[in-house]
């Protein structure tokens, strides 16, 4: 029997309604040779939602064993799911069993949310409500995070950030803080696409042609789980499979968008929790006469990545 560490455990939600949403389980293995010895089979429960400050309470939907030809899945319908959101980010837990030739099981756990992110026209809508997000890149390193992330919930922002640690998009997902992960290029794939799974992670931002050509063997597997963004300027080229787009205000006239929602961005190496939201305000202001746009973000292209060190 493998160990933890051999395992993954992923689940795709595929078809989320207000009443229900059917789960896919899919457990994989680096070594699947060892899974193949015996006869494995599936089981386990989706427990939830758990939230602080929520009264309502957890239920348990049984995963059925829908395993077949070798692959190792199940299937579970969460009854009434709540949608995770910062007002109220809710999560929930599959625990999955897995035994071979009905030997004693082994129980992995994997956290996950329900949230329903789209694009309609120029404008972002979450859980079928329109939402303007605004950005402020802040040196993580300089704060503590749990206070940091407080601040920036009570502000009404979203975080913007490269190489975030595990540690603070689980922070991000329990206290309620949108993240928006900007891409260079240096990442390695299997993170990056373990940033996307964290329910906090709104979008992940292409913001080089390097990072374009990273998550291409990956768009599908990222574009289920979070939103696709890019950071363009003028001269460059628009992938026309990103859901928005990102531009310095400067740079407004001089960009074809393909009518993709628009986050006008400006940089500022001052930027802090203090004037964050302010700096979006100003942006807003002073674009307001070209248009209303989806986002507004205050970038600081000298803020370091929260997790430098783990760069291939």
């Amino acid at each position: 029997m493998p160990n933890e560490l051999d395992l993954q455990i992923s689940v795709e939600v595929k078809d989320h309604h207000a009443s229900s949403a059917l789960c896919g389980i899919t457990v994989e293995s680096d070594n699947i040779t060892e899974l193949q010895t015996g006869t494995p089979s599936l089981s386990g429960n989706i427990y939830g939602p758990v939230c602080k400050g929520s009264q309502t309470l957890p239920s348990r939907a049984s995963i059925v064993d829908t395993s077949s030809h070798g692959a190792l899945t199940g299937s579970a319908t969460v009854i009434d799911p709540t949608p995770w959101t910062p007002e109220l980010p809710a999560t929930y837990l599959a625990t999955v069993h897995l035994s071979i030739d009905d030997g004693s099981p082994s129980t992995y756990n994997h956290p996950f949310g329900f949230k329903s992110l789209e694009t309609r026209e120029d404008s972002f809508y979450i859980n079928q409500r329109r939402f303007v997000p605004r950005l402020a890149q802040l040196n993580v390193q300089d704060h503590d995070v749990r206070d940091l992330l407080d601040v920036i919930r009570e502000e009404y922002l979203c975080l913007a950030i490269r190489h975030p640690k595990t540690e603070l998009l689980k922070l991000a997902t329990e206290q309620g803080c949108w993240v928006f992960v900007l891409l260079d290029g240096s990442e390695d794939p299997a993170t990056v696409l373990s940033w996307c799974k964290h329910p906090a992670c709104f979008a992940v931002v292409l913001t080089t042609e390097a990072s374009i050509q990273l998550i291409d063997p990956l768009r599908n597997q990222i574009m289920a789980l979070t939103m696709l963004g890019q950071q363009v300027t003028a001269g460059q080229t628009l992938s026309d499979f990103v859901h928005f787009v990102m531009v310095e205000a400067s740079e407004l006239g001089a960009i074809d968008f393909a009518k993709k929602p628009i986050v006008v961005t400006r940089n500022d190496s001052s930027v802090s929790i203090e004037n964050g939201r302010r700096g979006c305000e100003l942006i807003q202001r002073d674009t307001a006469a070209t248009a209303d746009f989806a986002g507004y973000a205050v970038l600081n292209s000298k803020t370091p990545g929260d997790d430098l060190t783990d760069r291939n």
